[in-house]
C-alpha cells in the first residue's frame, strides 16, 4: 500500500512537471529569455567572486573552488525544487488571498498538490549553470556525495520555504515577512559561511538556515565525514517535519477566500 502511494506521488509530480512544462513552452520566446537572463544573472555572479578571489586569494579560509561549491550546490538545488515545486515561494499569499481553497477539493496531500500547482520558467537556468558548474567545482567520485547533498539541501529549501509560508495562517499580515525571509536565505545562502560568526553563525542555523542549505554540503565536498553526513540528513529531517507539523495545524485555522470557481 505504501509502495503503490509513492509510486502514485511520482506519477502526479511528472504529470505536473509535464504540463507546467508544456504551458510554459506555448510562449517560446519569453520562455528562451526568461532562463537565457536567469543564467547570464548566474553568470556574472561568478565573474564578481572571481575577481573578488583573483585579488584577495582567500576570504576567512573560503577560496574561489569552495565558491563555485556553494554556487553549484545552490544553483542546483534553488533550480530544481522551484521547476519541481515553483507554488512553494506563493503559500503566504495563497493562505493570505484564500487560494487554497481549489487545492482543498483535490485528493489528499493538499500541500503536495499546491507546491506542484507551478514551474519557475528562470530556475531553469539555475539549473543549467548549477550542472555546469558542478564538474567544474568537484572530482567525479565526489558526484554520488554531491547527489545525496544536494537533495537534502532542496528539502531544507523546501521545508523553510514551507514554514515561513505557513506563518500566514498564525498572522494575517506575514505575507511581507515570508517573502522578505524567503529572499533573504538566497542571500545568506550564496555567501561564504565562514564570514558569519557569533550569533550571526547562530542564526544561519536557525532563523534562516543558509548552514543547512549550503555550509554543510560545502563542508562535506571538502571534507568527508560520515558523522557530519547522518547529522546532517538528521537535521533535514527535523526541518521537514517541524514544517509540516506547522503547515499541518495552521491548515485547521484556515478560513476560505470563496475563491472557487473554474482554474485555467
Amino acid at each position: 500500500m505504501e509502495g503503490k502511494k509513492r509510486y502514485h506521488n511520482i506519477r502526479l509530480l511528472f504529470s505536473y512537471f509535464k504540463f507546467n512544462l508544456s504551458t510554459a513552452l506555448e510562449y517560446r520566446i519569453p520562455f528562451i529569455l526568461q532562463v537565457t537572463f536567469m543564467t547570464l544573472n548566474d553568470i556574472i555572479w561568478i565573474l564578481y567572486w572571481y575577481m573578488l578571489f583573483l585579488k584577495f586569494g582567500t576570504i576567512n579560509g573560503y577560496t574561489f573552488k569552495h565558491m563555485l561549491i556553494i554556487y553549484a550546490v545552490i544553483l542546483i538545488a534553488h533550480g530544481v525544487t522551484r521547476i519541481l515545486f515553483g507554488n512553494s515561494n506563493r503559500l503566504a499569499e495563497a493562505i493570505r488571498d484564500g487560494k487554497l481553497d481549489y487545492y482543498l477539493t483535490l485528493p489528499k496531500n493538499t500541500l503536495y498538490h499546491f507546491l506542484l500547482g507551478r514551474s519557475s520558467v528562470p530556475a531553469i537556468g539555475d539549473l543549467i549553470m548549477g550542472i555546469i558548474l558542478l564538474p567544474l567545482a568537484i572530482t567525479l567520485t565526489q558526484i554520488p556525495l554531491a547527489f545525496i547533498l544536494v537533495t537534502l539541501s532542496g528539502i531544507n529549501y523546501m521545508s523553510y520555504h514551507i514554514l515561513t509560508g505557513s506563518l500566514a495562517f498564525y498572522i494575517r499580515s506575514s505575507n511581507d515577512t515570508s517573502k522578505t525571509l524567503n529572499d533573504s536565505i538566497i542571500i545568506a545562502s550564496a555567501m561564504p559561511t565562514s564570514v558569519y560568526q557569533g550569533m550571526a553563525k547562530v542564526i544561519t542555523f536557525t532563523i534562516l538556515p543558509a548552514g543547512l542549505i549550503v555550509g554543510i554540503p560545502v563542508e562535506l565536498l571538502t571534507t568527508y565525514s560520515t558523522q557530519l553526513l547522518l547529522i546532517y540528513a538528521g537535521a533535514t529531517i527535523l526541518l521537514l517535519t517541524i514544517a509540516l507539523l506547522v503547515y499541518n495545524y495552521g491548515l485547521k485555522k484556515y478560513e476560505s477566500g470563496n475563491t472557487m470557481g473554474i482554474r485555467v
